[in-house]
């Protein structure tokens, strides 16, 4: 009443208004938890970019807001925006952290230091916000494939939910997820393993069929170097290891260079049957000579059995351990009869007769008829040298027939390619035999793989057949 009689109505009246509009601005102010369920009103709606607004909105009133910064982490995880969902999972965790650290109370006793932490409401409330900061970004690093932190972050989320039907679900989620990301990078990382492992093998397998192939001109050219020497055996061998060096060296680096060459090889004096005749004498040169004899010693058993030389009933390890002395005296006599042969005649006719009389009758067809031709000791002959003195050797090295089968080799055209044939008389026990490096398979696969042909590694079945197509468009125009 005094304050009535002091003041004019009319100023009280005005003081009464401002207080009355002033109480209304304080009531409509928004405040963090309005921001927070408009936050979730919008998450409801699929809004992800406003409910982040919202919810920032909330933190930035409230920067202790557990609630927030836990729903703006979703948001952010749905939106992809995984360092910044971390960045508010971290948030929560370090509040959780900081409550614990303020509420933890130590003493010391007879037994030593202890620590214990008042337990209260609050505190169940913030172990279930950092339960749900671990499982959040433990999402995040799963999606990152820091699966390794995201284990670590579960296994923690699962240690502070109460609630058993929060640990099961966070359990499968996560590792459902996480399960997916790591079989798909384990088969990833497998792969490239197994690619890496491939190329290694297949480089050292290049590696020993580049010393192989370069084996028989070699030994060609030492046995006529301490012979007779003859001018046509050197060039013959020297342009062969020539023309291997350039194919190897082609195929190490850019298989398509390789068949762009073969295409382009169209011209010249190289007829198939030469390249054949060619090759077959070098073979023969190296696996007659002392180098050689190891891979052939069934045909010197079988030569001495024949004549007389020694019991039919020899067995194979009999042979190797008591006969070396006449295998070392057919090795000498099969040497000097073949080049002597090679001094005396090109015929290939009369080649093919010596080798019925020492090792097998070789039946050679369709080579004569081949409907292409190419430069002499360039890329074709060089390719095409490559593939008979592989499948040539092991007819020599694994032959075995007791009835003297013949071996037959045949170039043929079929659905598109040029296929070279060789069936071999042979049973298993003689293709156990370690006879060489049992890589060769694996090159000619390598090679049909990088020149776009047809190779299957054959059934190791006493009828032993070898085959190798090359697409037709490498050797002969259109």
């Amino acid at each position: 009443m005094y304050l009535t009689k002091i003041i004019p109505f009319s100023f009280y009246g005005e003081y009464c208004f401002l207080a009355v509009y002033l109480g209304r601005i304080i009531l409509n102010e928004p405040s963090a938890k309005k921001y927070f369920d408009l936050g979730l009103n919008y998450l409801e709606q699929s809004d992800v970019i406003s409910a982040i607004d919202k919810f920032s909105n909330a933190i930035e009133l409230d920067p202790n807001f557990f609630e927030a910064y836990i729903y703006r982490a979703m948001c952010y995880r749905a939106d992809e925006k995984y360092e910044l969902c971390i960045a508010d999972c971290n948030k929560v965790i370090q509040l959780k952290e900081l409550h614990d650290a303020n509420n933890r109370t130590t003493w010391n006793n007879e037994e030593g230091s202890h620590e214990l932490i008042t337990l209260t409401q609050e505190s169940f409330q913030l172990d279930f916000y950092a339960a749900q900061g671990y499982e959040e970004r433990s999402l995040c690093y799963a999606m990152q494939k820091n699966f390794e932190l995201a284990f670590d972050d579960i296994n923690k989320a699962i240690s502070l939910y109460q609630s058993s039907e929060d640990r099961e679900r966070c359990h499968n989620s996560l590792h459902t997820d996480t399960y997916r990301h790591v079989i798909e990078i384990s088969k990833e990382l497998d792969e490239k393993k197994k690619q890496l492992q491939d190329a290694k093998k297949e480089l050292e397998d290049m590696m020993s069929m580049f010393a192989h192939k370069f084996r028989s001109p070699l030994d060609a050219i030492i046995y006529n170097t301490t012979h007779d020497n003859q001018v046509k055996l050197y060039t013959e061998a020297a342009q062969t290891m020539r023309g291997l060096l350039n194919i190897f060296s082609i195929i190490s680096t850019d298989a398509e260079i390789l068949k762009d060459k073969i295409k382009q090889d169209r011209q010249g004096s190289g007829r198939l049957v030469t390249v054949f005749s060619k090759t077959l004498d070098m073979i023969l040169l190296h696996l007659l000579s002392v180098s050689g004899a190891e891979k052939i010693q069934q045909h010197y058993m079988a030569y001495a059995k024949a004549h007389g030389q020694c019991e039919e009933q020899v067995s194979y390890k009999t042979w190797c351990e008591d006969y070396f002395e006449l295998e070392q005296a057919l090795q000498v006599e099969w040497e000097q009869s073949f080049a002597l042969l090679l001094n005396q005649s090109d015929s290939l006719e009369q080649r093919f007769d010596w080798l019925e009389q020492h090792f097998f009758k070789l039946e050679l067809i369709g080579f004569e008829h081949a409907e292409f031709q190419f430069k002499e000791y360039g890329v074709t002959e060089s390719f095409i040298t490559i593939l008979l003195n592989e499948i040539l050797v092991n007819a020599f090295k694994y032959y075995s027939s007791a009835s003297k089968e013949s071996v037959i080799v045949e170039w043929t055209e079929r659905g598109g390619f040029q296929v070279l044939t060789c069936r071999n008389p042979s049973i298993r026990s003689e293709r156990t035999i370690i006879k060489g490096s049992h890589k060769g398979h694996s090159f000619l696969s390598a090679l049909a793989r990088k020149t776009g042909s047809a190779f299957t590694k054959p059934v190791p079945q006493d009828e032993f057949v070898v085959e190798f197509g090359i697409p037709n468009e490498l050797l002969i125009s259109k």
